[in-house]
């Protein structure tokens, strides 16, 4: 499914002047939130069968608004 099939399905004009190019935005959004930085996993040895959670704080967070964009 295309980002215009999608937005039409969510019941957005397309053809409204201010959403023309909501599609095209979209889609470069999608991509930048999905291409982080390279990084290397980091594994640890488990020679002891340990089972706890490991618990990471602070991760940064991106969500996605679709809002009317204003001149």
């Amino acid at each position: 499914m295309t980002a215009a099939n999608l937005l039409t399905a969510l019941g957005l004009d397309l053809s409204d002047e201010n959403l023309v190019e909501t599609p095209r935005r979209m889609a470069q959004a999608l991509i930048e939130m999905t291409n982080g930085p390279d990084f290397e996993l980091t594994t640890f040895p488990n020679e002891e069968d340990h089972d706890e959670l490991v618990l990471v704080q602070d991760i940064p967070l991106q969500f996605l608004a679709l809002t009317r964009r204003t001149a």
